[in-house]
């Protein structure tokens, strides 16, 4: 049986390879409004792969408990984001394409063992650099209220990485996960690399 760890652990022993480029914060307040809309389509469709795992892999009781949880949480913060967007008057933006996510994508393995394996672990490694730039934002926005508005996204959202990490230790031997993992780990680093830098979330 696979060897379960708590979040603390789970983040310390798989640490990103690559920080944010310090440039990212500054695209993010040239234009914090678009950002911001970024940010509630990217809860949604959060929200929506959670789902999606849910209708792909229904025989896998525990992956079906722990995603349609975690997408009852997206969706409850996408409707936080709006909320304080109306609060603003930022409106909601149509979606745009996410480099990010569709290199990452291009990367998952095409056999159904390993799109699954993959697919989970793309998951994990989006939701962890997610909390990183969250961190970025409690510390480093200029306004106090949207420092206090992220810390609170950094804590809420910390586990759904460690999350589907431990929903793939479930399903895949081991020793196969973590080793995919850290190679994912250098392969997410890298899109990060050829992603530009343009303010949005991704």
């Amino acid at each position: 049986m696979a060897t379960l760890i708590d979040i603390k652990t789970f983040l310390e022993q798989f640490p990103l390879v690559g920080k944010t480029s310090p440039l990212w914060i500054q695209k993010v307040i040239e234009n914090f409004p678009a950002f911001v809309a970024d940010h509630a389509a990217n809860e949604r469709k959060a929200s929506a792969m959670c789902m999606d795992f849910v209708v792909r892999y229904p025989d896998h009781p525990s992956l079906v408990t722990t995603a349609s949880r975690i997408a009852n949480e997206e969706l409850a913060h996408f409707r936080l984001v709006f909320e304080e967007m109306k609060k603003h008057g930022y409106p909601l933006l149509p979606d745009q394409r996410d480099v990010y996510i569709r290199l990452l994508l291009e990367k998952v393995r095409n056999d159904p063992k390993g799109r699954f394996m993959d697919r989970l672990l793309v998951c994990s490694l989006v939701e962890v650099r997610g909390i990183e730039r969250f961190e970025i934002l409690s510390t480093e926005h200029p306004e106090k209220s949207w420092r206090d508005f992220y810390t609170k996204f950094y804590h809420s959202e910390k586990g759904h990485g460690h999350a589907f990490f431990h929903e793939a230790l479930k399903i895949f031997p081991e020793q196969e996960v973590i080793d995919r993992y850290q190679q994912w780990i250098q392969i997410e680093s890298d899109v990060c690399q050829k992603t530009p830098i343009t303010g949005k979330f991704h």
